[in-house]
């Protein structure tokens, strides 16, 4: 998915990749937060930042070139799932400052973006 959202941008489809690299984390807060613990197959990590700032470029070109009329819902979203992988992260005793980078970043984007 993230690799499908990275082409897209690469192809300048920036809400496309928008909506994939979204689709990806909602993905990680599923496996990470959603599931029941007992049945987690995945725990957060710092390799997720790739996927996050994936997201960040996306949403910042998306706003820049006005190609997501859902684009700061899906911010929203997005940066609600990446908090609460971030606190589940600390909860396990994990580095959670990617997760907390991305939602600053994300606030960032939003400001700059105009939104």
């Amino acid at each position: 998915m993230a690799t499908r959202a990275h082409t897209l941008y690469t192809q300048h489809k920036f809400g496309g990749a928008l909506e994939l690299y979204a689709e990806a984390i909602d993905k990680i807060h599923t496996m990470c937060v959603v599931a029941k613990p007992e049945s987690r197959i995945r725990t957060p990590s710092e390799s997720d930042a790739a996927i996050i700032d994936g997201f960040v470029d996306a949403l910042g070109a998306a706003l820049a070139t006005n190609q997501s009329a859902d684009a700061v819902s899906i911010a929203s979203r997005t940066q609600g799932y990446l908090t609460q992988i971030g606190q589940e992260a600390a909860r396990q005793g994990i580095n959670a400052t990617v997760y907390i980078a991305g939602c600053e970043s994300i606030r960032t984007a939003l400001a700059v973006g105009g939104a």
